[in-house]
């Protein structure tokens, strides 16, 4: 018998060593944005999601991270550069080693201040467009004991489950997608 996780992202997504069961715990609602012409010299994705809701452009694209990159080829966008961390830290230090370029970045109106931040600080011209949100979506959570593990993929994932229960059965493990959930992890829990 293999072992069981509990996957809370937007899709299913494959852990090692673990058949995987599917909640997802939020959902994505596009905002309105105006499709202006944009002016910027190329195209910034930190996520699968604004690819997907993003129209097509011939304007070069920076990916956060191969997946991300993945989705903009599927949908015709010619991806230039892909960050080696899959992080906003990874972006800035993607930019770092370019020269002079300037970014639009359609992104979550959640999205953490460091890239915004790093590209003020390099006088890099930045335009940020809230293209969507992340909301909770309302659901009933499956018997956790029956899971030898659950599987954050973003912040967002444990901001829901912990707003649903702050009970995990001590038997579970805890694993996320990368450093920036594993740190909203350690927030709510502490082993």
């Amino acid at each position: 018998m293999s072992k069981k996780a509990l996957c809370f992202g937007l899709e299913p997504y494959p852990v090692a060593g673990y058949s995987v069961d599917h909640c997802p715990l939020i959902e994505i609602v596009p905002l309105p944005f105006k499709e202006e012409e944009i002016s910027a010299s190329h195209i910034l994705f930190t996520s699968k999601t604004a690819v997907k809701l993003f129209p097509l452009s011939k304007k070069p694209v920076l990916a956060i991270g191969k997946g991300t990159a993945r989705e903009a080829e599927k949908k015709g966008f010619f991806v230039e550069k892909v960050a080696d961390e899959e992080t906003q830290e990874g972006i800035c230090s993607l930019l770092s080693m370019l020269p002079s370029l300037s970014i639009f970045w359609p992104r979550s109106d959640k999205a953490r201040t460091v890239l915004a931040q790093y590209c003020r600080a390099k006088m890099i011209t930045l335009t940020e467009c809230s293209i969507y949100t992340v909301t909770e979506k309302k659901v009933v959570l499956p018997d956790l004991s029956s899971y030898d593990a659950l599987f954050f993929t973003s912040p967002s994932t444990v901001e829901a489950f912990f707003a649903l229960t702050p009970k995990i059965p001590p038997s579970i493990h805890l694993l996320s997608i990368g450093p920036v959930t594993q740190e909203m992890l350690s927030k709510y829990y502490f082993n």
